[in-house]
Formats: structure tokens, C-alpha cells, sequence
């Protein structure tokens, strides 16, 4: 089997516990026989990293993450902090990762697409689109945890409720998670699967 893993950090470039994550998982995949190719938005080295492919969409180093990824601010932070096109820096970066996936999957058939989270959820979108292959969304976690209190970014809210929609099976890592998706995102409990 052919994994296209779509993620947005591996160690050691972590911003949070997403890498890990991505990094136990697919160590445990290839370790069952799984071929998995991972595209990541920088590039780096990624040491002790030889069970699968790595990719890399952009020629960004790997301490990306000050472009505003879970920037929840104000309407006005986020106003300036666009680029000369409009978009954020961290959409412009998503943009480039879709790109990049979609020249990607022209050479490279998966059995599967298995998304990390809102910021690759378009990119995976794309392969589905591109290759007819099912998508896994594998949620850590949403919007609406992120945001606590506030209202959260309604682009984030988009991305997340497109992605969930077009996602062929969830994987949400809490029972909570699992909850918050069914009851603000609509979705189908039976369409979710909790992994811990």
C-alpha cells in the first residue's frame, strides 16, 4: 500500500506535537509494509527519518512558523500581516504546498491520502480530486479547541468544515474531538473513528 502523507512539521522541526505525532504514525505504518511518501511545507534534514519518502513544497527553512498558522488576533492583525497579494503569509505557504501536491500526484498514484489538520486539508482536497484515491482526515484537533473562548478564524472554520466533508473517513484523536466535529461541523458520527 501507497500512502501520500500530507503533514506540516517532522521532528526535530517541531512546533508543537503535530510532528510527533505524524512521526510515531507513519514509523508504525512503514513498519506494517506501508510505502509512504511525506510532504512537509520547508526544507530541512531530517535525521533517522529512513522509512519513507520526504518531500519538500517549498524551499522555506524549517522555523516557518512565526507566519501566523493559528493567528486567531484581530481582524486588523490579520489584515497586516497579507502579503503584496493579498493573502497571509501562512495561505500564500498553503497555496505553494497545493501546488506542489498537485504535480506531485501526477507521477505518484496513492492508494491512500491521509491530511493533517486544516493546513494541508486543501492539499489533500487536490490529490482526491486529482487521483480518485480516499482521504483521511486525521484531525488533532479544531478551530474551535484552538480558539477557546473566541470565535476562532472563520477561514480556519472553511478550510476545516470543507475537508471534513470531502473526507472519505476522520480520524479524530479524542473522544472530545470526535464530539466538537459532530455537533460544529455536522458531520456523520459514523464517518469518525477515535484513535488515541
Amino acid at each position: 500500500m501507497k500512502i501520500l502523507m500530507l503533514g506540516w512539521e517532522l521532528p526535530p522541526h517541531n512546533s508543537g506535537g503535530l510532528g510527533v505525532a505524524c512521526y510515531q504514525m507513519s514509523k508504525a505504518l512503514a513498519s506494517e509494509g506501508v510505502d509512504i511518501d511525506f510532504i512537509i511545507p520547508y526544507t530541512a534534514k531530517h535525521p533517522g527519518i529512513d522509512y519513507m519518502n520526504i518531500y519538500s513544497a517549498t524551499p522555506l527553512p524549517p522555523n516557518y512558523h512565526d507566519l501566523g498558522a493559528y493567528n486567531n488576533g484581530s481582524e486588523e492583525d490579520r489584515e497586516n500581516a497579507k502579503d503584496e497579494y493579498g493573502l497571509s503569509p501562512m495561505r500564500a505557504v498553503q497555496r505553494r504546498y497545493g501546488k506542489y501536491v498537485r504535480k506531485f500526484v501526477k507521477n505518484h498514484q496513492p492508494d491512500a491520502i491521509h491530511a493533517h489538520d486544516w493546513l494541508t486539508m486543501e492539499a489533500g482536497i487536490i490529490a482526491k480530486e486529482m487521483t480518485g484515491a480516499p482521504l483521511i482526515v486525521h484531525v488533532h484537533a479544531t478551530e474551535f479547541d484552538r480558539s477557546g473562548e473566541q470565535s476562532g478564524n472563520p477561514l480556519v472554520h472553511e478550510i476545516e468544515q470543507q475537508g471534513l466533508l470531502m473526507a472519505d473517513r476522520i480520524i479524530a484523536v479524542s473522544e472530545i474531538t470526535k464530539e466538537i466535529i459532530v455537533k460544529n461541523y455536522h458531520i456523520p458520527p459514523e464517518k469518525i473513528e477515535v484513535v488515541l
